[in-house]
């Protein structure tokens, strides 16, 4: 039940609607459990992939809800200046 409440926020819909058009379609929703740092980074994707990097609109929407503190030390992303 938690979960439908976050995809179903007030907020969420209004960003997903701005980003996506009024009629945009869930098309997956995901948990997922962290373990700790992995050694190597994931490589640099697109989620829309099965849509030209030349297509003049966006066809998905990431959205995450993150629970727990997320630092470069716990593994979280690290930011543009700690990458140099």
């Amino acid at each position: 039940a938690v979960f439908i409440e976050l995809i179903e926020h007030p907020v969420i819909n209004e960003l997903c609607g701005y980003v996506l058009g009024r009629q945009f379609l869930l098309s997956s929703a995901v948990g997922g459990s962290y373990r700790g740092p992995e050694p190597t980074p994931q490589p640099l994707h697109r989620d829309q992939g099965f849509v030209p990097a030349s297509a003049p609109f966006p066809a998905v929407l990431n959205v995450f809800f993150i629970l727990d503190d997320f630092y470069a030390e716990n593994g979280g992303a690290a930011l543009p200046h700690q990458l140099v």
